[in-house]
């Protein structure tokens, strides 16, 4: 016969269950991706494990649309819900203009567009000391600080000059122009009623030629 309840009792112990994952799962490291295009960082991300990725922007010394900076930093471990946030160039807010003048049209245009510039170009069909298709002249000047992706000027030496009327000049005059125009000048006289040591004829017309052709010219001398 039970002779009352018992004074002490064992208690029951508490089932197991599986444990929680460590918290250490659910973090990520950050990848390095300063220098790479926004879009291909941004893709390294999202395939590191984090699902948002967001973007800032400012001015530097880093190139136009590259990483600069992240936040969490590079190398560092986060939550996977946890934003990253990727700091892009816009480039610098302002760039010196390079020396273009004597290069090649083309490499002059690539020069001031890696540069971060706009390149504008116009025609010189005038004298110059510079062959055809050459740049003589940029403006601003070289050596000018200007806001990035502002315009810059280029004037590239034509493979054609015009070559003035130049009946009736003085033929000193008339050589004068033909050569600061970058043409080989050839005289030719001739007799006649013309006023003496004036342009009579011309080969070739007036027009466009090409830089650096000869242009004959007859010259009037007295009658004999």
């Amino acid at each position: 016969r039970a002779t009352g309840d018992p004074t002490s009792a064992t208690p029951p112990v508490a089932p197991t269950g599986p444990t929680d994952a460590s918290p250490a799962t659910d973090r990520v490291a950050v990848p390095d991706v300063i220098g790479e295009q926004a879009a291909a960082a941004e893709s390294a991300v999202r395939a590191a494990g984090f699902a948002t990725v967001e973007r800032a922007y400012r001015s530097g010394s880093g190139a136009r649309g590259t990483v600069v900076a992240t936040d969490p930093p590079a190398g560092t471990t986060s939550a996977r819900d946890d934003t990253v946030t990727l700091t892009v160039s816009t480039g610098p807010s302002t760039v010196t203009v390079p020396e273009v003048v004597g290069l090649g049209a083309e490499d002059a245009r690539a020069a001031l567009r890696a540069t971060g510039l706009t390149v504008v170009e116009r025609v010189n069909s005038g004298p110059s000391a510079a062959d055809a298709g050459q740049v003589d002249d940029v403006a601003p000047t070289m050596g000018t600080r200007v806001a990035a992706r502002s315009s810059v000027t280029i004037t590239v030496v034509s493979d054609t000059v015009a070559v003035p009327d130049l009946h009736g000049r003085p033929v000193g005059e008339a050589e004068r122009t033909l050569t600061n125009l970058g043409l080989t000048v050839v005289q030719q006289p001739r007799a006649g009623s013309e006023p003496p040591g004036t342009v009579v004829e011309q080969s070739p017309a007036a027009g466009g030629v090409a830089r650096g052709s000869t242009v004959t010219v007859v010259v009037a001398r007295p009658a004999a």
